[in-house]
């Protein structure tokens, strides 16, 4: 190594170099978290190795202003010795997380790992008690694993090694160890861990366990031949009138009501070209889905119909105008999203299914919500 580099001997607990970056100017900020999520990609994988993380961390601030290096190095060193006391205050306070539904479905379009084996990775990667043990894990509840998934999450444990199960558990905290707790904390963790695991062992094409069939069924009854065009950008035959009015609400299906990152949406977006016979107006709204689906705001794993995420300064003015918290401003605004407004499909379902609505969670302090009688125009 060359000359080094000076680390603060007072680091301010209180800024970031993130922070400090967006004083600078323009994209100053934008590469400042390029740039630090690099240093904790490197760091993640360097736990064998830790010289190997001091020299790349020291040639990166060597490419720096000097101004900006007292920032830098705070938010190096003082970065897992923030996060963890943190998070282990604010796991005190609300609890640990459970492993959601959306969060496994996520984790597995993301990868093509099969559910069981992206349960058990979300659930922290467990096993390593010997072969027999993981076995007999794999296959029992909550997992279930079949043979073949339970010998396959064994066989990807021994291809990760200690490094890679480190770096994918790394993943899983964020900047703020807050964000687990608030919408779509959860699914934002299975978003990081899943790409953290695909860059170490690259992706599985997606494969449908038969849950888009079931779920399409459920919600349209159209049969499972429409899950699998989805999902292929193919219809199982040439569309006649009723087969282009069934490949429109399994389009519509796919780009308005699935969660964002549903493999279903890539072929949907397909399908639309197939749709001659298909009234103009009908196909321009379907294609306005389609645009949309590739440049929402919504993070993946969570939905357009839900206004936390697609439109969240219209919940806090709603929030502000009513009285109360964002999530009955949410759930106030929510049937003006949905096509079938009822209970059923407005509220979180039972406990162990995945949730039909679009909004994640209820504020239990929240007592009051305004009547959809009170709704204004």
């Amino acid at each position: 190594m060359g000359a080094p580099v000076p680390i603060p001997a007072d680091p301010r607990a209180s800024e970031t170099y993130a922070d400090r970056a967006r004083t600078q100017g323009p994209g100053v900020e934008a590469d400042a978290r390029v740039l630090l999520g690099r240093v904790r990609r490197s760091k993640a994988t360097a736990w064998d190795k830790p010289g190997r993380f001091v020299d790349e961390a020291e040639r990166m601030a060597r490419g720096l202003p000097g101004a900006h290096l007292p920032w830098f190095w705070d938010t190096v060193v003082g970065d897992d010795t923030t996060r963890i006391p943190r998070l282990l205050t604010l796991l005190g306070e609300h609890g640990p997380l459970p492993v959601t539904d959306a969060a496994v479905d996520l984790f597995r379009w993301r990868t093509g790992v099969p559910r069981p084996v992206a349960a058990l990775v979300l659930d922290g990667i467990v096993g390593s008690g010997g072969q027999a043990a993981d076995l007999k894990l794999c296959r029992a509840k909550p997992y279930r694993a079949d043979r073949f998934a339970a010998t396959l999450y064994l066989d990807l444990l021994r291809r990760l090694g200690p490094t890679g199960r480190l770096a994918v558990l790394s993943a899983a905290l964020p900047e703020d160890p807050a964000d687990l707790w608030a919408p779509g904390g959860t699914t934002a963790v299975a978003e990081r861990m899943a790409t953290a695991w695909s860059d170490l062992l690259g992706v599985t094409p997606y494969a449908d366990d038969g849950s888009h069939a079931a779920a399409l069924a459920e919600d349209h009854g159209l049969p499972g031949s429409w899950a699998t065009a989805l999902l292929t950008g193919c219809p199982a035959e040439p569309l006649d009138a009723d087969g282009t009015r069934a490949a429109a609400t399994a389009v519509t299906w796919a780009l308005a009501e699935r969660p964002v990152g549903d493999p279903a949406a890539e072929g949907a977006r397909a399908l639309i070209d197939l749709l001659t016979g298909a009234p103009a107006e009908l196909r321009t709204t379907l294609r306005a889905l389609a645009d949309r689906s590739l440049t929402t705001p919504v993070p993946p794993g969570q939905y357009e119909a839900n206004p936390l995420f697609s439109v969240p300064d219209l919940v806090d003015e709603v929030a502000s105008a009513l009285g109360v918290g964002r999530d009955a401003a949410a759930l106030h605004l929510q049937p003006y999203a949905l096509d079938r407004p009822a209970d059923r499909t407005a509220r979180p379902g039972p406990p162990g299914r995945p949730h039909r609505t679009p909004l994640e969670r209820l504020d239990p302090r929240t007592t009051t919500v305004p009547s959809a009688g009170n709704s204004p125009p």
